[in-house]
């Protein structure tokens, strides 16, 4: 009996060693762990501006007290002012002179569109005659002369508000959360930060921001689906294409249509 007690102290005492042994090479700082996740890659590109004139018009007014009232009927910079405060002015004196340049290009644009209306008039009235001959012998389908009718109808535009800077990015930029609309924007420090935007209407081919951006910021253009707000990315620059408007490079339509450190 005292026998087999020896020797299960002994096993005991073997066994401690190892276990010992075993904790101590757990607890070695030289165990590997999982390094971080790589950064996500991302296309950033700063705003596009351009500008622009918006089917839009706003008016204003100057008002003193105890003095006659002079309001413009059109809106616009002041390129002279031909009266001292405090002096004597009488009817048909000239008290402002506004800068005529905007409206002056405005007429000129008008004016080509129109002829240009015309020219297209014309040839979509000649079109139509020739389809009319030929639809009366038989030579031509109803569906031609019916095109050749739609044709002949000419639309020209005007425009509605004065020009200005306007901050353009894709819609693709774009995420939505319910009626809110935003935009990803990555720091300095790589890090990605949400942005709620204000939208307006389409030029360009492009989104007009109202508000929420400036010309400077980094917007994230693809990869907006993987990228999540303080969330660290790699970014690579990418310029945004802005289409050109044949008719009127100015001309938006109405609504209803790495970081650099």
């Amino acid at each position: 009996m005292k026998l087999g007690a020896d020797l299960n102290v002994y096993g005991v005492l073997c066994l401690v060693p190892v276990a010992i042994l075993i904790l101590f090479g757990c607890g070695q700082p030289g165990a590997k762990s999982k390094p971080p996740p790589s950064p996500i890659r991302v296309t950033v590109s700063h705003p596009a501006q351009r500008a622009i004139i918006e089917w839009d018009e706003y008016t204003g007014r100057l008002e003193a007290i105890d003095s006659v009232e002079v309001r413009a009927r059109v809106s616009g910079y002041l390129q002279s002012i031909h009266f001292t405060d405090g002096a004597m002015v009488k009817q048909g004196d000239l008290l402002f002179v506004i800068d005529p340049r905007p409206y002056r290009a405005a007429l000129d644009r008008a004016q080509a569109q129109v002829i240009q209306a015309q020219a297209r008039l014309a040839l979509a009235g000649a079109r139509l005659k020739r389809a009319q001959w030929l639809l009366e012998r038989n030579a031509a389908s109803q569906e031609d002369y019916d095109t050749q009718l739609g044709e002949r109808r000419a639309r020209v535009r005007l425009p509605g508000s004065a020009r200005y800077e306007a901050i353009l990015i894709p819609d693709e930029a774009i995420g939505s959360d319910q009626s809110r609309r935003y935009v990803y924007v990555v720091n300095s420090d790589h890090i990605v930060e949400r942005r709620l935007v204000e939208l307006g209407p389409m030029s360009h081919g492009l989104r007009i921001i109202r508000q929420g951006l400036s010309a400077n910021d980094w917007i994230i253009t693809q990869g907006l689906q993987r990228a999540r707000p303080d969330a660290q990315v790699e970014p690579f620059k990418e310029q945004i294409r802005v289409e050109s408007n044949a008719d009127d490079p100015s001309y938006a339509a109405p609504e209803g249509n790495s970081v650099e450190q």
